[in-house]
Parts: C-alpha cells; sequence; structure tokens
C-alpha cells in the first residue's frame, strides 16, 4: 500500500458520465483527471447514466496498480486492471480507457439494412371442421410466398377431404376438395420469430364418392373469404417451423346435385370452416 491514506476525489462530469478517482497525494489529483477526461470527451455525445471507479494503489517497488469498475444501475462490472511504473501512466491510461469506453456506450446503433423482397416456400398440413355440415376434413398445400418489409403475398395449392360422412339417406361417403390459395399478409418480423396476420380467398372443384355404390356427385366449385394468423419460428437459418389457423365463411356453394328420393340434397353444405395447420417454412433471404 502507500504511506498515506488514499484521498478520494469524485468528478461528476456532464453527459451523463461521473467519474470516481482515488488515489495517493503524490499522484495525479481529481482535477486534472477530470480536465484530461473533458478535453478528450469535449465533442462527445450525451450517453447512458455510468460511474466509472478507478482506485490507484502502490505494487510496492514494482510500481503502480490501477484497478477499474463500471456501475450500470445496480450492476458493477470489474474492468481489466491498469499497472505500470509510474502512476502518471496508469492515471493516463485511466483517461483513455474512460473515454474508450463512452465513446463505445455512445455509439449509435448501426441502421437495419433494408429488407429486400425475399422467397418463401412453406409444406404444411391441416386439419378442420366445416368443409362439410358435421364433417373434419384434413390435407396438405405447397404455398409459394413473397416477403417485402412488413408484408407478402402467398399463392399455392392445397387439397383436402373428408372420410366416412354419413349422407341424408343414411349412406357413407368420401369428399375430396383441390383449391387455389391467395392471400395478402401483414407481418411482425424479428431475428428468430414473425407473426404473419393474413387475410385471403380460398376456390376450387369439390366431389364426392357414395362408399356402397361407388358413384360420384360433384357440388361445385366452393369459395372460402378467410382470416389466416399465423407464426414461424426460425430454428434454422433457413428452415422455420410454421403453425397457422384459419376461420372463413363460404360465399359461395352449390349443393350436391344428387337427391334423395323425397328430392333432399344428398348432403347439406357448411356455410363457415375452421382449420389448423403445421409445417415447415423455407426461406432464401438471408
Amino acid at each position: 500500500m502507500f504511506a498515506h491514506a488514499p484521498v478520494l476525489f469524485l468528478v461528476a462530469l456532464p453527459r451523463g458520465l461521473t467519474v470516481e478517482w482515488a488515489a495517493p497525494p503524490e499522484c495525479p489529483s481529481a482535477a486534472s483527471v477530470r480536465a484530461q477526461i473533458e478535453d478528450a470527451l469535449v465533442d462527445a455525445p450525451a450517453g447512458p447514466r455510468r460511474i466509472v471507479r478507478g482506485r490507484l494503489t502502490r505494487l510496492g517497488e514494482l510500481g503502480w496498480r490501477l484497478e477499474i469498475s463500471v456501475q450500470e444501475g445496480s450492476e458493477v462490472a470489474s474492468q481489466p486492471p491498469i499497472e505500470a511504473g509510474e502512476c502518471g501512466d496508469v492515471a493516463a491510461e485511466f483517461v483513455s480507457r474512460t473515454q474508450t469506453l463512452w465513446m463505445l456506450w455512445t455509439r449509435p446503433s448501426p441502421a437495419a439494412p433494408p429488407r429486400k423482397v425475399a422467397g418463401r416456400v412453406r409444406i404444411a398440413g391441416r386439419y378442420g371442421y366445416g368443409l362439410l355440415k358435421d364433417a373434419y376434413f384434413g390435407g396438405g398445400q405447397v404455398v409459394f410466398a413473397l416477403a417485402w418489409r412488413w408484408a407478402r403475398i402467398e399463392a399455392g395449392v392445397a387439397a383436402d377431404g373428408a372420410r366416412r360422412v354419413v349422407l341424408n339417406d343414411g349412406r357413407l361417403s368420401h369428399w375430396w376438395r383441390a383449391s387455389l390459395l391467395l392471400r395478402g399478409c401483414g407481418e411482425v418480423v424479428t431475428r428468430q420469430v414473425d407473426v404473419h396476420l393474413c387475410g385471403g380467398v380460398e376456390v376450387g372443384p369439390m366431389g364426392g364418392t357414395v362408399v356402397e355404390t361407388r358413384t360420384r356427385s360433384g357440388v361445385g366449385v366452393p369459395v372460402n373469404l378467410h382470416a389466416a394468423p399465423a407464426i414461424t419460428w426460425w430454428f434454422h437459418r433457413v428452415v422455420g417451423l410454421w403453425a397457422g389457423l384459419g376461420a372463413g365463411v363460404y360465399v359461395s356453394w352449390p349443393a350436391p346435385v344428387t337427391p334423395t328420393p323425397d328430392r333432399r340434397p344428398l348432403l347439406a353444405p357448411s356455410r363457415y370452416a375452421l382449420e389448423a395447420g403445421a409445417g415447415l417454412e423455407f426461406r432464401w433471404d438471408r
């Protein structure tokens, strides 16, 4: 240690920076350290509130050792110590270290590069209720998308089916649908998670087969307007796990053309559909 107790000087600087300097009387004073720091930071911008502490002690005949710590709120972090033969050299290094830290803290964050038009391909399955009245359906879809900034458009194809649907005359039937998808989406984009708020239209032909007689019946081309929120978690640089929901109404759905003997339709159409899906999405924009 040193012969005289160290003298503690509190150096308060503008721009959010506070410096505490503890050193023996024979070493540079707080006023000297303050002047050097003010000169070094004369044009520095304002920044977050920080306290930089320096405490200088003698290392016997080896010279001097300066311990530096930085306080942010209630958290205190130690910096690598500085050792030198002359306490003036240590003080100068403390001024330089303080300047470097402050310029690092106040350096503006680089602006995010503008998002380019990005390609997406999604392969997913889906399951839902309402494709036919009192029937559940399942199938899959392949969707291509172009994303730019906070929006994207999607176009794809889907195939769905509903098995063992009971007709109004008691017979069992199987039904299928092939459709085209077109959606527009707003997006909330982060580094690992994208949130999609989509709406669109799905349209395509539909038909069925009566199990007992193997006769086929068509119901025309249903048109579905729907909302479809979804989320993509990018667990890999180019591969993400996609999950979504959908709810929509049918604005066009002709009734089945084959009636029962009392001229009732074989199957009453549904006017809405609810669905959930999951799959993988691939990207090539990063």
